[in-house]
């Protein structure tokens, strides 16, 4: 996905840093039995929350394994192996294929549609396992590419910036429907809460991509909630923590123990890394030039 829901590792524990570590390098290892070694390089930090998420909940039996890492050729990391990473690695293939396809249309970027050539048979692989999954993301990048594309043709002024908004909101619902069904595998008593947990959380890391990616977007003529528009970083900021409350509730929720403390530390904190570097900077250069 997008590598937004990341763990702070300024404020983990050591055991808590070797944890992620661990369940992380069990996602890549499922990676590469399942889908080859080219789909590890898509291993995003989301899908990794995902496998937290389902290992705590599902309890699934867990397992050290071994192997070498292209990545780390020197020694051997030990991984996690469980039922729940290998769902993780497959929503992350599915996903990191679609994402490769969007980049190829809105940015005309030729790495991305060579990757996403070689990326189709581990994206067919994944399908084959996985077809309810795969059928929900196609359908909705599909429906957000259509909301994107009508809203850059009726509303490319800055003076129908509330137009922009309400299509980016359409949007960023669209994107959480598809995680809420995807943190949602099975029809059990927890699907409700996990669809509704997904739901905000997708909403959030929508809105949060489109925060990070705003002038980039406005320079390549592509479609962002928060272009041509006058928000300031606080006011981005009150929008994306509405998402982030309404995903904690349901968060916790969920009779969610192992490992706990972990994923409260990624939603309360990890969430925010990249937004907090991005603005805080540009309001100290702004205070900065103020006093001048």
């Amino acid at each position: 996905m997008f590598g937004i829901v990341a763990p702070p590792a300024h404020v983990l524990s050591p055991a808590e840093v070797e944890r992620y570590r661990f369940v992380y390098c069990g996602v890549c290892h499922c990676l590469k039995h399942d889908t080859g070694q080219l789909s590890r390089l898509s291993l995003s930090y989301d899908c990794v929350f995902l496998a937290l998420v389902h290992l705590s909940l599902y309890e699934d039996e867990e397992h050290s394994v071994n192997g070498s890492c292209v990545f780390h050729p020197i020694a051997n990391r030990p991984a996690l192996s469980a039922r729940s990473l290998h769902y993780a690695a497959s929503m992350n293939v599915l996903f990191a294929y679609f994402k490769l396809l969007d980049d190829w249309v809105d940015n005309a970027s030729r790495t991305a549609r060579i990757a996403s050539l070689l990326a189709q048979r581990s994206y067919r692989t994944a399908s084959e396992q996985f077809p309810r999954q795969a059928h929900i993301i196609e359908q909705g990048v599909a429906a957000l590419a259509d909301i994107e594309q009508t809203a850059l043709r009726t509303h490319a002024s800055s003076a129908q910036s509330n137009a922009l908004l309400q299509a980016g909101d359409k949007a960023a619902a669209t994107f959480g429907a598809v995680l809420g069904e995807i943190f949602a595998p099975y029809p059990d008593r927890w699907q409700d809460l996990l669809r509704e947990f997904g739901f905000w959380l997708g909403k959030f890391i929508y809105l949060m991509d489109a925060a990070l990616d705003v002038e980039q977007d406005c320079a390549n003529a592509t479609f962002n909630v928060f272009r041509d528009t006058s928000l300031t970083s606080i006011e981005m900021r009150s929008i994306l923590s509405t998402c982030m409350r309404y995903a904690c509730e349901a968060f916790e929720k969920l009779p969610l123990v192992q490992d706990c403390t972990l994923m409260r530390s990624i939603l309360y904190e990890g969430v925010w890394a990249q937004f907090n570097a991005k603005y805080e900077v540009a309001q100290q250069q702004t205070l900065g030039e103020q006093s001048e």
